[in-house]
Parts: C-alpha cells; sequence; structure tokens
C-alpha cells in the first residue's frame, strides 16, 4: 500500500492500462481456444464469443487508436472514467463468474479458464480501485474518479510506431 502511494500517478496509471491491455489479449485467446475446443456446443461458443467482445471492447478502449476513438466514446463513455474502467472490470468479473457456473450446470463443462482468468481481473480490478481511493493524486483533488484517464495517453498508432522502430 506504501508503494502504490509513493508511485507517481503517471506510472501507476500506465501500468493499469498496459495490465488492462495484456488481460483483454489474453482473454481473447483462451476464449478462441475456447470456441475451437467446443465447436459442438452452442452454448459454451456463445459464452465465449460474448467473453471476447467484453475483452475485445477493453482492448480497444486501452489501445486508443484515434479513429475509433470517437465512436468508443460514444457507445462506451462510462469507460472515459477512472471509476467507470473499474466498475467495468468488476462487471465483467461478474459475467465470466456467471458464464462458468451456466456452463458448468447447463453443459456439465467446467470453464476452469474463465475462473482462473476471473480472478486475476479481481485482482487487477482491485488495484484499480486501490489506486483511485489510496493515491496521492486523487485524495488531495490533483484527479478525480470521473476525470478522463485518456488524457495523458499516448495514441495506440503512436506506440506501435515507437514499438518497431526499437524492435
Amino acid at each position: 500500500m506504501a508503494s502504490v502511494k509513493s508511485m507517481d500517478i503517471g506510472r501507476a496509471l500506465s501500468q493499469l492500462r498496459w495490465i488492462n491491455m495484456f488481460l483483454g489479449l489474453i482473454i481473447i485467446v483462451f476464449n478462441i481456444f475456447g470456441i475451437l475446443g467446443n465447436l459442438l456446443n452452442p452454448g459454451l461458443i456463445l459464452m465465449n464469443a460474448f467473453s471476447i467482445l467484453f475483452a475485445g471492447i477493453l482492448c480497444l478502449y486501452e489501445m486508443q487508436m484515434k479513429k475509433l476513438g470517437q465512436k468508443l466514446r460514444r457507445l462506451y463513455g462510462f469507460l472515459y472514467t477512472y471509476i467507470g474502467r473499474s466498475l467495468y472490470l468488476f462487471l465483467y468479473v461478474v459475467l465470466l463468474f456467471m458464464w462458468c457456473s451456466l456452463g458448468t450446470i447447463l453443459f456439465t463443462i467446467s470453464t476452469w479458464y474463465n475462473w482462473a482468468l476471473g480472478i486475476i481481473i479481481i485482482l487487477d480490478a482491485l488495484y484499480n480501485v486501490l489506486i483511485l481511493f489510496v493515491h496521492p493524486a486523487f485524495k488531495n483533488g490533483q484527479r478525480k474518479m470521473t476525470d478522463d484517464p485518456t488524457v495523458n495517453y499516448t495514441a495506440g498508432e503512436s506506440v506501435g510506431v515507437q514499438w518497431r522502430c526499437n524492435g
């Protein structure tokens, strides 16, 4: 907790962005394999597809691509606040756990990876909330929970070009 308080706010918010992006990509990959492994089960295919959709929205938001930015802001404006992004993660975890329970009850197939990813996303969401409630930048009013986190983001296109040039 002391490390969160002493951490530079820019670094903390950058960590949140990259953690969210990484988790979203992992969820997409696992659920694609979930679809491929259950081609004869339409219920699990649908649950995995919705999971991919929610993770894709999170990834697109965190990428901040200029062409999609305005459309995402119009459709998913709640993501453009610190607290909205944290609540989205909690909602997503509830859906993952609901799908896991439903999949186990209806299809007698346990989607273990959704349980594991759900626990990891809970930890990520709690880290988001911890920064919102503990970090001095939010406590002293320098930043508000309803501020737009993307104001200080580097556009996804710029990060991609930097990565290609350095790699």
